[in-house]
């Protein structure tokens, strides 16, 4: 290369490293979470040695600090609840509405509601994976 060559290698160089960094300024910014969506506790994906604990539990849907979304027994104690994998919870309307995997609406606040599943040594609740959470007594007007 000539003495000549290197000066038109470092302009294209430096244009090139410019025009990465333009479009790296231009991207679109990533999606901010939706504003609707409620953060609970979810279990890990399922793996292929998963058992699952197959005692009856449930309780009314209430809002829970710890896992987002627990259950409260007659008496007013609240269980923290391990929800199954992909399940997830969105604000619908004045209420909180918990979704399955395939973002059918299971519950909302205020339904009481059954589920498989078992207390872990920290006395929280896991729910199975394989079984569906269903509503046994609604809070909505029918």
């Amino acid at each position: 290369m000539t003495r000549e060559g290197r000066p038109r290698c470092v302009v294209v160089a430096v244009a090139l490293v410019a025009l990465a960094a333009a479009s790296c300024a231009t991207a679109s910014p990533s999606p901010t979470p939706d504003a609707a969506l409620v953060a609970i506790r979810t279990l890990a994906p399922p793996g292929p040695n998963d058992i699952c604990l197959l005692a009856r539990g449930g309780g009314t849907l209430v809002v829970d600090p710890v896992s987002g979304l627990g259950v409260a027994d007659t008496t007013g104690r609240v269980t923290h609840v391990y929800w199954p994998f992909g399940y997830t919870a969105r604000r619908d309307g004045d209420t909180i509405a918990l979704l399955d995997r395939g973002g059918r609406v299971v519950a909302q606040l205020g339904d009481v509601i059954g589920m498989t599943g078992g207390y872990g040594s920290n006395d929280e609740w896991a729910a199975c994976q394989s079984e569906p959470v269903t509503i046994l007594a609604t809070a909505r007007p029918r």
